[in-house]
């Protein structure tokens, strides 16, 4: 095994790869959110790689970190697990830490937030499970 694409069978196209770039990456991991480097094309699972956090061999902290994205649409998507579960726990340590990303990502008002995501076959697009609604105001954001 050499890859993390190999090891779940995700195909790194370019157009994947355009993708990674025009998002920007983060994790909460032991009670603190990184922010990955910008333009960044590759996985999550490459980033915790890259920062010691996982190798391949042990990678079971996929299923624990809380990680996601800044889409170039202003969309937060946050997730954990390879299968991009949400939950209580996901959401809790989530939303521990939405104002320290509203500074870190210049997140506005106009950010809308998903948690989960159904992965879809390949070629089609990725659905979130679930929408929050009104979370700036709930949250008493900005």
């Amino acid at each position: 095994m050499k890859t993390f694409e190999e090891k779940y069978v995700v195909k790194e196209y370019e157009k994947i790869k355009k993708f990674y770039r025009s998002r920007k990456m983060f994790c909460i991991y032991k009670d603190t959110l990184y922010i990955a480097e910008s333009e960044a094309d590759y996985l999550h699972a490459s980033w915790f790689l890259k920062e010691r956090r996982i190798s391949l061999k042990k990678d079971d902290l996929m299923n624990k970190i809380v990680r996601g994205y800044l889409s170039y649409k202003n969309e937060i998507y946050f997730y954990a697990g390879y299968n991009f579960k949400i939950s209580l726990e996901v959401e809790k340590i989530f939303f521990n830490h939405l104002n320290e990303m509203v500074a870190k990502l210049k997140l506005n008002k106009d950010t809308k937030f998903f948690g989960g995501i159904i992965k879809p076959k390949v070629g089609n697009k990725w659905i979130p499970k679930k929408k929050y609604k009104n979370t700036w105001k709930y949250f008493h954001l900005g």
